[in-house]
């Protein structure tokens, strides 16, 4: 009998005790996780915010030289919503622009359609390890190492000076340089960043496919599933949120992917055909009197902004809601 109430007592220390255990688990549970979320909420407030907010200011301000004493300064002033409206009736509206709209719109597309198909089956014949699966992986992980100025000057070398040569010991004719000429210039750009991009994106695939479980590859073969229907049925939608992610990325980035053009034009103004929204913003505040197209150069992010950033939270939604099930 006393031995029965000695274990009853005993019981009901370790319960106790594991209940206090209990409410020190979830105590450090919520601390774990508003230590998380503070994480991306800082880097949210540091990166964008304060970054932005002379910018977001900016777009309510008028710039305009003074000169005293034979030196210009720049008086700024506020001016309500007029910067943004010239911004929406001047600006958006013109030609420029609307060629560097075009343009950043034509390389989402092809990202979506090409770069990113491509990529799929690069990644699917390394992973399937076919033949020379290996020197494939190694090429296409050299863009990530090299130097971006290095590629830029090697390609501009070859599209320039080495292709015309060709053709003019073909025809007999020179034909100018790829990027010099306008009429094929932006194309030109939409080639080097392909290549530039193509490597990358293929070896984020190749390691998604790597992280599917061996055994549901094998039962897929088992019922017959191989080849491109092993792709499509198993492989596909295995590795769909990284596919996602940058479809995701790619609407982000519509407004301020500027093609490497400054790296090889810099300030573009000889060839405006090859703009984008983000770089023609870019050249906007380069140069002499650069400050003076500050407010116009910060209104057009605000309002790119306010279109993109709906677009790529329902682009999410849309994916997760409607993309293919792993289960």
């Amino acid at each position: 009998m006393e031995n029965n109430q000695q274990n009853s007592k005993n019981i009901s220390s370790t319960t106790k005790f594991g209940g206090g255990n209990n409410k020190i688990s979830n105590k450090g549970a919520n601390v774990f996780y508003w230590v998380m979320f503070a994480i991306p909420l800082l880097q949210f407030i540091i990166f964008y915010i304060i970054v932005n907010f002379n910018s977001i200011l900016l777009a309510f301000q008028q710039i305009v030289p003074r000169k005293q004493d034979g030196v210009t300064y720049y008086v700024s002033s506020f001016v309500g919503f007029d910067t943004i409206k010239k911004f929406l009736t001047v600006e958006l509206v013109s030609e420029s622009f609307k060629i560097a709209i075009k343009n950043s719109l034509v390389y989402f597309v092809f990202s979506v359609a090409v770069i990113i198909p491509c990529g799929l089956i690069f990644s699917y014949y390394i992973y399937k390890k076919y033949p020379f699966a290996e020197i494939f992986r190694t090429f296409l992980f050299l863009p990530s190492v090299i130097c971006v100025l290095i590629l830029v000057i090697f390609y501009q070398y070859l599209v320039d000076l080495s292709i015309p040569e060709l053709v003019k010991k073909v025809t007999g004719k020179r034909p100018s340089g790829l990027l010099t000429n306008t009429d094929t210039a932006f194309v030109t750009l939409v080639v080097f960043n392909f290549l530039f991009s193509f490597g990358p994106s293929t070896l984020v695939y190749l390691n998604a496919m790597t992280q599917i479980d061996p055994s549901v590859v094998e039962a897929a073969e088992l019922d017959g599933a191989v080849g491109i229907k092993q792709f499509w049925l198993v492989v596909f939608p295995l590795i769909f949120p990284s596919i996602t992610s940058y479809i995701i990325i790619s609407i982000a980035h519509v407004a301020i992917n500027q093609l490497a053009g400054h790296a090889f034009y810099e300030t573009g103004a000889g060839n405006y055909k090859v703009q984008t929204i983000g770089y023609n913003l870019f050249v906007k505040v380069l140069g002499s009197q650069a400050e003076l197209n500050y407010p116009m150069a910060a209104a057009g992010g605000i309002f790119f902004t306010l279109i993109i950033a709906p677009l790529t939270l329902g682009a999410r939604w849309l994916f997760e809601k409607f993309g293919p099930s792993v289960d």
